[in-house]
């Protein structure tokens, strides 16, 4: 589903940054114009390989990971030769895949995650200076430190739930659930905060979600932010914006 601004057909590559967000299913891929910050090409495809745009150029590229095995541990106790063991904790073992540590100074904390192999492989071989990360670590990395008082991040997309919840300039819960369908993904986000004990409704909340599911937060929540995102005129669905806006 390639589609592309006349801009991006007739510019140099180099002044635009690639996003590739890796889903359980699925692969979406979007070039940002460096100046204009508005997506200029957009592509959801099945495999790296069937990427539209994937002979250019670009002038960074960076790639995120969305799935549930992660870790996080602090940097007091953390030691880089016992990653697989911190890992091995809370997630299974997997094959083919790399351990990646992806530091943050601002909480001190460190998210260990696997990266398969095939993957990093297959976009490297098109993209050489691709950045890795995932989500958790991304979406960490751009924490304003305004918002880490009682503040609840949500991502709601396709299959999935992502949760970082901040109370007392800490970080209480991160967490991401495969997910099937809004009701899904309200049962999962309300059990985590009921478990935590936390007072909905002093929490603000930091949403990346299409409407429908906005609504049925709003019975739940009393200050809803939406996530900002950049300039689309792309004719894409208002899931795939939401996909966009994610960081």
């Amino acid at each position: 589903m390639l589609l592309t601004t006349e801009n991006f057909k007739n510019n140099n590559k180099s002044e635009f940054a690639l996003k590739i967000i890796v889903l359980d299913t699925e692969i979406v891929a979007f070039a940002i114009n460096s100046k204009s910050k508005e997506i200029e090409a957009f592509d959801k495809v099945g495999s790296i390989a069937d990427i539209g745009f994937k002979q250019f150029t670009f002038s960074d590229v960076q790639v995120i990971v969305l799935d549930n095995q992660f870790t996080l541990i602090p940097e007091s106790i953390f030691k880089e030769e016992k990653a697989a063991s911190y890992l091995n904790f809370s997630t299974e073992t997997l094959e083919d895949c790399s351990i990646v540590i992806s530091k943050n100074h601002q909480f001190s904390l460190n998210t260990i995650w696997y990266l398969k192999n095939a993957l990093k492989n297959n976009i490297i071989q098109y993209w050489p200076g691709s950045k890795f990360t995932h989500l958790i670590a991304s979406k960490l990395e751009n924490t304003n430190e305004n918002e880490e008082n009682n503040t609840l991040f949500v991502d709601s997309l396709k299959g999935s739930l992502t949760i970082l919840l901040f109370t007392n300039q800490e970080l209480q819960i991160a967490n991401h659930f495969d997910t099937n369908g809004d009701e899904d993904a309200l049962y999962y986000l309300l059990l985590t905060l009921e478990q935590s004990k936390v007072k909905v409704e002093t929490l603000q909340v930091i949403l990346s979600s299409t409407a429908s599911f906005k609504t049925k937060l709003d019975k739940y929540f009393n200050k809803i932010t939406i996530t900002s995102s950049n300039k689309c005129a792309l004719n894409i669905t208002e899931g795939d914006k939401v996909i966009c806006s994610i960081i």
